[in-house]
């Protein structure tokens, strides 16, 4: 018999004997409804508010006109706030003004601390004054790794016709070295926006339109620490833990003893070059337009001693071996492949973890190199630019505009281009290699004998440095004398290593 033919009358009947009934039914339903609404909507409200305190309006005049961008705070004490913004916005006014969403309509006067033009970042400081603005939100800074293609994400800022601390919806079309590209509708007055997921920072947008474009936090957080700004991040709550994982961090004593005229090099060991003893000047010279303040003073070093370093950078095939030695977890390749591809997504102490496990493995003293080691056998006795002349090329390297395959869209299998006089590869471009020696602003009393900078003179010894440029970077960023510093804890796919040994 069909079942429907007799349920739907029954329905039916019931519908026209007890009307009444159904709707009080449905009202019933419908006032639950409503209650349940109005216990989200301010929940959700009060997120977005929390999330708003931490985002600030930006004007800035320049050449008669005003122009309106999006800021962040990274840190914040009663007595000052520090900003993030991208540079544009605030082109052109040394004291733009600030607006903060806990004090709106009371613009306060901003001074520019830093200014990164080259990758479109800017850091602004707000004093305490008699208008301070209570609970301002810090936001956390997330790592690109947290993020997906096509996920949604957010952004707070200031587009035409969205109101004051609008939140727009966003969807991350794709990933390219340094930026992020979003859909959705943004303009100009969401410039220096903070690109949030679950409240945290993933990006910061630097162009705006249909499709917008940002630079992703890693290399936001990279400026900030270059800049020595508190960080209060996800990330600070697994320092303890990390650095309790860490090897040796003592100074590295580079001695000359003979070499072993018949040593076996085991399959997993890299392949390493020779480095006569030498002289060199360490840092870029006074003329030098691409230069900035941590390359300078220029100066001379004596490395009295041979050592041998890597050819290449450690490829996935060598970090591999050790990690599963020693039953850790794999790093990602993020799809490019693993093999000889430069190993990628390895802090400072998987480096150091690494050699200590190789030393073991060989009887031999294998370590990270000091920066002037770096230096000097990436140079291999030139002075300028790049150790092939001071004119990029076409090429030589990878890099955005590099002119190789790889430029800009992942890094390139080691030893893809030509070697320097000292045989090593890639020691422009590719990847940011570790080195051993603690984070200095600039080179005022530097060790002159090739030794690794730790503590002495002021070193933040949770920072390490970080040489050679990476596959998206701009061919400035590859000079012999570039230098950067990264937190210890950090591992991107930006960053690899290369090996150094004592003789």
């Amino acid at each position: 018999m069909d079942t429907d033919s007799i349920e739907k009358p029954i329905i039916a009947r019931r519908w026209e004997q007890s009307p009444l009934r159904m709707l009080t039914l449905l009202a019933t339903l419908i006032f639950f409804f409503c209650v349940a609404v109005s216990l989200i909507v301010p929940a959700i409200a009060q997120d977005i508010d929390t999330l708003r305190s931490g985002v600030v309006k930006i004007t800035a005049k320049a050449e008669g006109k005003s122009k309106t961008g999006t800021g962040f705070v990274v840190h914040h004490t009663p007595d000052r706030s520090l900003i993030v913004t991208a540079s544009h916005v605030i082109e052109g006014d040394q004291s733009p003004q600030v607006e903060f969403y806990t004090l709106p309509n009371v613009p306060l006067k901003a001074r520019i601390v830093e200014n990164d033009r080259k990758n479109d970042i800017a850091l602004l400081e707000v004093s305490a004054g008699k208008q301070t603005p209570p609970a301002v939100n810090v936001l956390p800074l997330a790592s690109i790794r947290e993020i997906k293609d096509n996920e949604e994400l957010t952004a707070i800022g200031f587009p035409r016709g969205g109101g004051p601390w609008a939140a727009v919806r966003l969807i991350l079309s794709s990933r390219n070295g340094t930026g992020l590209t979003l859909s959705g509708h943004v303009d100009e007055g969401s410039s220096g926006s903070p690109v949030l997921k679950n409240g945290s920072i993933v990006g910061m947008i630097t162009s705006a339109s249909s499709f917008s474009r940002a630079v992703h936090a890693d290399i936001v957080r990279f400026a900030l620490e270059g800049w020595r700004v508190p960080l209060f991040d996800q990330q600070a709550k697994n320092t303890a833990s990390v650095i309790s994982q860490s090897s040796s961090q003592q100074p590295v004593t580079a001695t000359t003893v003979p070499a072993h005229p018949h040593e076996t090099r085991l399959p997993f060991e890299p392949e390493m070059a020779r480095i006569p003893p030498g002289k060199f000047l360490m840092g870029a010279s006074a003329t030098d337009e691409f230069s900035l303040d941590s390359e300078h003073p220029q100066h001379e070093v004596m490395i009295n001693y041979a050592f041998e370093i890597g050819k290449y950078e450690v490829t996935f095939d060598e970090y591999d071996a050790f990690a599963e030695d020693t039953s850790r977890k794999l790093p990602s390749d993020r799809g490019w492949g693993r093999g000889k591809q430069p190993v990628i997504n390895v802090s400072w102490y998987d480096a150091q973890d690494y050699v200590k496990w190789l030393s073991d493995k060989t009887g031999k003293r294998y370590r990270l190199p000091t920066e002037a080691e770096w230096e000097y056998a990436a140079k291999a006795g030139t002075q300028t630019q790049y150790w092939w002349g001071d004119d990029i090329g076409r090429n030589n390297a990878n890099c955005n505009g590099c002119g190789s395959q790889w430029d800009g869209k992942q890094t390139a299998p080691v030893g893809s281009f030509k070697s320097n006089a000292f045989g090593l590869y890639d020691t422009a471009g590719n990847v940011w290699e570790w080195a051993q020696d603690c984070a200095h602003d600039n080179y005022t009393n530097a060790p002159a004998d090739g030794s690794a900078w730790l503590e002495k003179d002021g070193g933040a010894c949770n920072r390490r440095v970080v040489r050679g440029g990476w596959w998206d970077d701009m061919s400035f960023n590859l000079r012999s004398v570039t230098r950067y510093w990264v937190s210890t804890g950090i591992a991107i796919d930006i960053i690899g290593f290369r090996i150094a040994r004592d003789l």
